[in-house]
């Protein structure tokens, strides 16, 4: 494991002790609460990074009126542990486009090999 990957997986226990039923596996089948790969912003010297790592809480396609009351309900779980900005989007999983709400968690990184 990766410094990296060691805070994804703390992300989703984080989202999964909430109540959501969060996964850091790509190839996860829809309905899902993803943690995907992160974005790195910037270095923080040697020591670490600034990263950003996005949480798609996806629905199932085309998005009726079912998929939307259970994306909220993830939604609202996950805003009480990582409060911020969410967006709704179409957004390709596995080869589908899939209805998602995205939002990201920003957080520092420490390099382990300083």
């Amino acid at each position: 494991m990766s410094a990296l990957n060691d805070v994804r997986a703390e992300i989703a226990g984080k989202l999964s002790a909430a109540g959501c039923e969060a996964t850091t596996d790509p190839k996860c089948q829809v309905p899902a609460v993803l943690v995907g790969a992160p974005s790195v912003l910037m270095a923080q010297g040697v020591g670490g990074w600034q990263v950003e790592y996005p949480i798609n809480i996806m629905g199932v396609p085309p998005g009726n009126e079912g998929a939307l009351e259970w994306m909220l309900g993830e939604l609202e779980t996950a805003l009480t542990v990582f409060p911020g900005a969410a967006f709704p989007r179409t957004i390709e999983h596995n080869g589908a486009d899939v209805p998602a709400y995205v939002l990201t968690v920003n957080q520092s990184v420490s390099n382990p090999n300083c």
